[in-house]
């Protein structure tokens, strides 16, 4: 009967680290002013936004807020090449509003230019690349999320009575 209630308090306690665990990982998630407080407008310079992207550390999960009049400019998520040629034919996705939040739900380069004739081409685009999907390491922990605690075997049988758990899963009873 012992060996129940340690069944189910191991039980809890991963469930509170689980939670802890998820808990940890959303406050991670950063939300990046594209450039900043000047916001996304034409730049002054065509490396400003590089620059800009540079000094920031990207997460997937984390937001771009894209700060822009509406009217005035777009964001829209484009290819590679899309980006380099300043095309704005297919884009993934276009934000017509601003402000526009965009979320990073995938690692890898992502492209964003502004659509509105001649913006791309002054500048008015950001790559954003190093996108990494953060893992935080405990430690002791042993890299595989349980901290430490033994991943039960999908055919283990929780004790009865004054029974034993055979290696196979099987119940046999001690007695």
């Amino acid at each position: 009967m012992a060996s129940g209630r340690v069944n189910v308090v191991a039980f809890f306690v991963v469930m509170v680290i689980g939670a802890a665990m998820q808990m940890e990982s959303t406050d991670a998630q950063k939300t990046h002013d594209v450039n900043g407080p000047a916001g996304w407008i034409i730049p002054s310079s065509p490396n400003v936004y590089s620059t800009w992207a540079a000094s920031q550390t990207f997460a997937v999960g984390d937001t771009l807020v894209f700060n822009f009049t509406t009217g005035a400019h777009t964001a829209a998520q484009v290819t590679k090449a899309a980006y380099d040629a300043c095309t704005i034919t297919n884009p993934i996705a276009v934000w017509q509003t601003g402000p526009s939040s965009v979320k990073l739900n995938s690692s890898g380069p992502h492209y964003y230019i502004c659509t509105i004739p001649s913006h791309c081409s002054l500048g008015q685009k950001v790559a954003i690349t190093g996108i990494t999907v953060e893992e935080k390491i405990e430690e002791g922990d042993d890299k595989t999320g349980n901290c430490g605690l033994a991943t039960p075997k999908q055919n283990d049988v929780t004790n009865k009575s004054e029974g034993e758990v055979a290696e196979n899963g099987s119940f046999a009873n001690a007695g």
